[in-house]
């Protein structure tokens, strides 16, 4: 493995646990060396991950702003807003270790400030929440990572349009982010609603084969999207399945039942309920699709945002006594699984930095 990725452990252990001394100075210094350490790290990597070769060929491809139109993209894999981006950073810079250091700023800063909004732990929720998704969302699936990044500014504004707006901004760097229109109605379910739909959802997809259910209704619809849908289901690449007893799933379903049992016992903070709800809320719209892992994972770790706040907050508000050690127990623990996916990752290669070509 490679120096790069035990440093990047080692960032996020240091980072977080030292948050946790009282000092705002102290604070935004960690801050500063995680955002530069994060710049270099996975903005100026170079075909160090799976897909990086596949970004560069569509950077190739996306014409100048002076001639980009909608069919002048038509052919190029990617939504819209992802494309015309593409072609201004291109425009301006004309060197496309500009666009992964951009594009990894955005996903950084958003998601920053959703943390940074939601709680005074924000540098320890963070470092939490990048041992699990850093190298999955901000170093490979970078579209993925910049949509979460709007979903999250869609999530702090849950009460006013301005949540149809970010929803729909994500949307333009992946489609996916339309799903979670579905939050701004659910969000209003009481607790014993969203619980009983939690559980019917896991039961669904323990129990039922998402594929079969398609392949059951298969020719009842003719729209595009269901063609997608169906494509995806029944493709060996992505239709493999997820055990309820593995990781993920298995981690969603200890952290749901620990945080139902707080909720239904003299539970009176409503950040808590309103997370609790958001982190429900994941589970209902993805654990259908374990029988479909491109769904399921994609689909959980979007609202997976809120996971860190979640038992960080159980912890502040349940737990009376040592809170501290307790915290590091569990961002130690996300970082041994952070070592561990990385250790058996297909996605990430040996490190590269465009500074090592010009150094």
């Amino acid at each position: 493995m490679s120096s790069v990725y035990i440093y990047t452990a080692f960032l996020f252990f240091f980072v977080g646990s030292l948050s946790l001394i009282n000092s705002q100075y102290l604070k935004y210094l960690l801050l500063c060396i995680l955002i530069f350490s994060i710049q270099i790290i996975a903005g100026l990597r170079f075909f160090s991950d799976a897909d990086y070769k596949n970004y560069i060929e569509i950077y190739d491809a996306i014409p100048y702003l002076s001639d980009f139109s909608i069919l002048s993209v038509s052919h190029i894999h990617g939504e819209i807003g992802f494309l015309f981006f593409i072609s201004i950073v291109k425009s301006i810079f004309n060197h496309p270790a500009f666009f992964f250091i951009i594009f990894t700023t955005i996903s950084f800063v958003l998601k920053l400030k959703f943390f940074k909004a939601s709680t005074k732990e924000f540098l320890l929720a963070y470092c939490i929440y990048l041992c699990y998704f850093f190298y999955q969302y901000e170093f490979i699936q970078i579209r993925m990572g910049v949509m979460i990044g709007f979903v999250a500014l869609a999530l702090l504004n849950i009460k006013s349009n301005k949540f149809y707006i970010f929803i729909f901004i994500g949307s333009m760097f992946q489609k996916l982010a339309l799903l979670f229109v579905s939050v701004k109605f659910l969000i209003k379910q009481k607790n014993l609603t969203i619980f009983i739909f939690t559980v019917i959802s896991i039961s669904t997809g323990t129990f039922l084969s998402f594929p079969k259910i398609i392949d059951f209704i298969n020719g009842g619809y003719n729209s595009p999207f269901y063609h997608i849908i169906y494509n995806y289901a029944n493709n060996p690449l992505y239709s493999s399945s997820v055990s309820i007893f593995q990781f993920i799933p298995l981690r969603h379903l200890l952290v749901f039942l620990l945080t139902s049992y707080f909720i239904f016992n003299n539970n009176r903070n409503e950040q808590y309920e309103y997370i609790w709800k958001v982190y429900c809320i994941g589970i209902i719209l993805s654990f259908p699709f374990l029988s479909v892992e491109i769904f399921f994972t994609r689909i959980i770790s979007v609202l997976d945002l809120v996971e860190p706040l979640l038992l960080l907050m159980t912890i502040n508000i349940y737990f009376s006594k040592n809170k501290n050690i307790l915290k590091i127990i569990y961002l130690l623990f996300s970082v041994l699984f952070l070592v561990y996916s990385v250790i058996h990752s297909n996605g990430i290669y040996n490190y590269n930095n465009w500074l090592g070509l010009y150094l």
